[in-house]
């Protein structure tokens, strides 16, 4: 897979691959002032970071620990930049075996209602590149990701992952152009 650039139809934002050559001053701020909005701080690093602030040191060993999985091909981490090219939200492929992978996902509420788009996107792009099947853990509590996932024509599974998260499953679609 190779990250370019794409635009995600129907907003104003690209998807692309999060390589080094975006470890800039502006970009690690702007994930910085995203990841300390509340839902996704309290969501994903309150408990990671026993309660400290995301910093640009965690921006830049982000930047740093993406980069690492698309030059591995282990794993691919993608960012939406708004129209002045600064991140606003994240979503990745967690695993790279083309079966059954684990999707993630972030979004800035500067792009609230945009995060089933990008996701969309992505999964076009996988799906492009061989990716056949994904999956999302989800905090039972967390209803707007269940509804990106249910838009996405994922479905709940019966299985749960140890934390009792919920399990949402969905095959690849047919390949299509981007």
């Amino acid at each position: 897979m190779i990250p370019n650039s794409t635009k995600i139809p129907g907003t104003s934002l690209k998807l692309c691959g999060l390589t080094q050559r975006l470890n800039t001053k502006k970009v690690r701020e702007r994930i910085v002032e995203c990841c300390n909005e509340t839902i996704i701080y309290d969501r994903l690093f309150r408990e990671r970071l026993a309660g400290r602030p995301y910093t640009s040191d965690d921006a830049r060993d982000f930047i740093q620990w993406a980069a690492a999985g698309w030059s591995s091909h282990r794993y691919y981490v993608f960012i939406a930049n708004d129209p002045d090219g600064l991140p606003c939200a994240s979503c990745d492929l967690k695993t790279a075996t083309r079966i059954d992978d684990e999707i993630g996902y972030w979004r800035s509420q500067r792009v609230a209602g945009s995060m089933t788009m990008i996701v969309r996107q992505m999964l076009l792009v996988a799906s492009n590149n061989g990716f056949n099947g994904f999956h999302a853990r989800v905090a039972r509590d967390n209803l707007g990701s269940i509804a990106v996932l249910e838009r996405l024509d994922f479905v709940l599974s019966d299985r749960h992952d140890v934390n009792g998260r919920l399990v949402f499953t969905r095959r690849a679609r047919e390949s299509q152009s981007t």
